[in-house]
């Protein structure tokens, strides 16, 4: 498989994923590569290692998730964050600004 195909499908299981805390070490397994070939593939692609880019992925869908209506407590829970004080100060210091900001009245 070539690298831009692992990280084309390391992307999708963990666009499917958003709702877990899905590990390195689960992801390589998953693609059937080891840790280090994918942390020099995502680099590569991403230019992040994984974590910073499945938190990217899962900020993005907060986002729309919020802009939907969908209170802070909600998207926190749906995401699998710990707590919506977690969510929050994670996403403020992705984004620049704060969830409650984001979410459609």
């Amino acid at each position: 498989m070539m690298q831009e195909d692992v990280f084309l499908d390391a992307k999708a299981f963990l666009e499917q994923h958003l709702d877990s805390n899905v590990t390195a070490d689960e992801l390589a397994r998953h693609l059937c590569v080891s840790k280090a070939t994918l942390f020099r593939i995502f680099q590569k692609y991403a230019g992040c290692g994984v974590h910073r880019c499945f938190l990217k992925l899962r900020i993005e869908k907060a986002t729309q998730l919020l802009q939907q209506g969908m209170s802070v407590s909600q998207t926190a829970e749906r995401l699998g964050f710990g707590s919506p004080g977690y969510f929050s100060d994670r996403y403020k210091r992705e984004t620049g600004i704060s969830p409650s900001k984001v979410q459609k009245k």
